[in-house]
């Protein structure tokens, strides 16, 4: 008979029986204030065979130690047992979920001088300690070892079950020229949402896989969530920008027929034309009206600039004749203009086709009509015959 050190005292009582044949252990433990049993150990061999106790121990946390013999069988043993007054607290906590890469807190606020072991020890912060980091690849069942300063240990498990996270995926970097669209990020997975930031010139920021129309290089965030786990991704888009392609003309867009006009090419690196031509410059001699097209590159991006060329119809060429003082051009034209010369000297700007002259020498006429002009061969005048009365009837009538 012991007496227990708690505040209310148990009796402890041990001591050996004969039953079926063989001899047997018996401990219980009485609550003193009631005399309840409280609990009952019995030591005794599975089949045939004694256990005995000789002795009983407590120690100051009121575990009990049992000393006797053992001859179960036909083995003979010294026989040494430890029970625990009481047993440690061991507290791993709920069961927890967490996303797969990211962790969760297990286990419960440490109790002093208490020892703890977890086992399996993988994905755990630390394995020694009451309430560490777990990040397990895969459901995993935690079991903690509480050990008490009397030696005694308890158990217990708490299962941390890992949700694998959605992938994120905004694809490959891009490049396009401003203005064009692109496609990012790839196709949706059925149960997962989607969002995108910035949303700056996105079709929709909650689609996986959007058009961007942005004008200047950006950086989106993907983020992509399966209800409980989110993973994120990032895309760079990359905008070229366009070549500053012009068309100019040389001397003007509007030119008279039969003459040249000269087309240059700049702001681009390359250049198709239509209808035709290549390189940067051409000198063309259009015969109607026409529009000219460059679509410049540079580095994969287009521009196209455009020039009409409008071209008016030059005056045939004129031929000089004589009725005695008068010189006439066979080009008549309504609205022209004509101008005679004699040698280099301008005589007459006049919307008539024809001149009277007073001297021999040689003559030119240039006949100009909607702004394009063509210029007679020189004619000589050898003799000039005329009424000499310029009010007469015979004048009049030439």
């Amino acid at each position: 008979i012991k007496l227990g050190k708690q505040s209310t005292p148990i009796v402890y009582i041990t001591g050996n029986t004969v039953k079926d044949g063989k001899s047997q252990n018996y401990t219980i433990g009485y609550n003193s204030a009631t005399g309840t049993a409280l609990w009952t150990l019995n030591q005794s061999c599975p089949s045939s065979g004694d256990k005995s106790i000789v002795d009983m121990q407590l120690d100051n946390y009121n575990n009990i130690y049992l000393t006797g013999s053992s001859n179960c069988g036909s083995t003979y043993d010294a026989l040494t047992i430890k029970y625990c007054g009481s047993l440690p607290i061991a507290n791993a906590g709920a069961d927890k979920s967490v996303c797969q890469g990211s962790s969760v807190q297990i286990g419960s606020t440490p109790i002093t001088n208490y020892i703890y072991s977890w086992s399996p020890a993988t994905g755990l912060s630390n394995a020694t300690i009451a309430n560490p980091s777990a990040s397990p690849g895969v459901n995993t069942t935690y079991i903690l070892t509480a050990t008490s300063p009397s030696g005694c240990y308890a158990y217990d498990t708490v299962v941390v079950t890992a949700i694998p996270a959605p992938i994120a995926n905004a694809g490959n970097d891009q490049s396009m020229c401003n203005g064009a669209s692109v496609q990012i990020g790839t196709s949706a997975v059925g149960g997962n949402t989607y969002s995108w930031s910035p949303s700056t010139g996105l079709s929709s920021s909650t689609l996986a896989n959007p058009f961007s129309t942005v004008t200047n290089t950006t950086t989106y965030m993907l983020t992509v969530s399966n209800g409980t786990c989110s993973a994120t991704d990032q895309i760079l888009v990359t905008v070229k920008p366009l070549p500053n392609t012009a068309l100019s003309v040389s001397p003007s867009n509007t030119i008279c027929s039969g003459n040249s006009i000269t087309l240059i090419a700049s702001g681009a690196t390359t250049y198709v034309w239509s209808p035709s031509g290549s390189g940067t410059t051409q000198t063309i001699t259009p015969s109607n009206t026409i529009t000219y097209t460059i679509t410049g590159t540079t580095n994969g991006c287009d521009k196209s600039a455009s020039q009409t060329l409008t071209v008016k119809p030059t005056p045939e060429i004129p031929v000089i004749s004589q009725q005695h003082d008068t010189l006439y051009s066979n080009v008549v034209i309504s609205g022209a203009t004509y101008k005679w010369y004699k040698g280099a000297t301008l005589l007459s700007t006049t919307s008539n086709p024809y001149f009277k002259i007073t001297s021999t020498g040689s003559y030119t006429v240039q006949v100009t009509n909607n702004g394009c002009s063509a210029t007679s061969s020189s004619f000589t005048v050898s003799m000039v015959t005329a009424v000499k009365n310029k009010n007469s009837f015979v004048e009049s009538f030439i």
